[in-house]
C-alpha cells in the first residue's frame, strides 16, 4: 500500500454566500409563501436568514428569514417568502421556513422577500459531521471512476466514486477518518485523516508496475 503527495487543507465554508438586491436564482421557487403584508408599505433595507449548519437526512429543520426596516423596526417575514433550492433531492422545502434533507449532499437555498434575496450554502448531514473533498490526479492528470471509501471513523462505509475531473466528495465524516482510494492499474492507497472541519484531501496515484508489466 502506497501514500505519496498526498495535501490536507482546511476549507472556510462561508454560511452566507451574499444578499442581493434581485433575484438570487432564476429559478421559480420551489414552495412560494404568502405575499408580503400591506403592499403598500416600504421594503426592508435588509434581510437576514437563519438556518441550521446542516439537517440531518430524513429530518426536517425550520428556517428563519427576518426583515429589518428603515424605521429601526424587525420582523418575522418567514411564511410571506418565497425559496428555492439548487439541488432538492438532498435538501427540499415541503412549506415556507421548513427544509427537508433526503439525502446526504450539499445545495444552496435561495430564500427572496420584496426584492432581496439571501442565498446559503448548507449540508444534508448528520450534525457534528464534516464535507470531506479532493481529487485524485496521475502526474497532474485526474484519474476518472476511482472509489473512495471511508474505512474507519464517522461515516465509515460511505463510498464515492471520482468525476470527469478527479473529484469525489463525501459527506458525514468526522474524527480519525481512514479513507481508501481503488482504481485498477494503481497502487491502493490508505490515509488516516483528522478532520474536525470541512476538509480538503488531494492524493496522486501511483501506477502499479505490476499490473503494468
Amino acid at each position: 500500500m502506497v501514500k505519496v503527495r498526498s495535501s490536507v487543507r482546511r476549507l472556510l465554508i462561508l454560511p452566507l454566500l451574499g444578499a442581493l438586491t434581485t433575484a438570487c436564482s432564476d429559478a421559480s421557487p420551489t414552495r412560494p409563501g404568502r405575499a408580503p403584508m400591506g403592499s403598500g408599505s416600504a421594503a426592508p433595507a435588509r434581510i437576514e436568514l437563519m438556518t441550521p449548519e446542516a439537517v440531518t437526512p430524513g429530518t426536517t429543520a425550520p428556517l428563519t428569514l427576518m426583515a429589518y426596516f428603515e424605521d429601526g423596526s424587525v420582523r418575522d417575514v418567514t411564511a410571506e417568502a418565497s425559496y428555492v433550492s439548487s439541488n432538492t433531492g438532498v435538501l427540499a422545502f415541503t412549506a415556507p421556513g421548513r427544509l427537508n434533507a433526503g439525502a446526504l449532499g450539499e445545495a444552496t437555498i435561495s430564500v427572496t422577500y420584496v426584492g432581496l434575496c439571501v442565498a446559503r450554502l448548507m449540508f444534508a448531514m448528520p450534525s457534528g459531521t464534516f464535507r470531506l473533498i479532493g481529487t485524485v490526479t496521475d502526474a497532474g492528470l485526474p484519474v476518472e471512476r476511482a472509489e473512495v471509501r471511508v474505512l474507519s471513523g464517522a461515516g465509515r462505509g460511505l463510498t464515492a466514486q471520482t468525476s470527469a475531473i478527479g473529484e469525489y466528495r463525501l459527506y458525514g465524516v468526522a474524527g480519525d477518518t481512514r479513507i481508501e482510494i481503488r482504481k485498477s492499474q494503481y497502487e491502493i492507497y490508505t490515509e488516516m485523516i483528522d478532520i474536525g472541519e470541512h476538509t480538503r484531501h488531494d492524493v496522486e496515484l501511483t501506477p502499479d508496475v505490476e499490473s503494468a508489466a
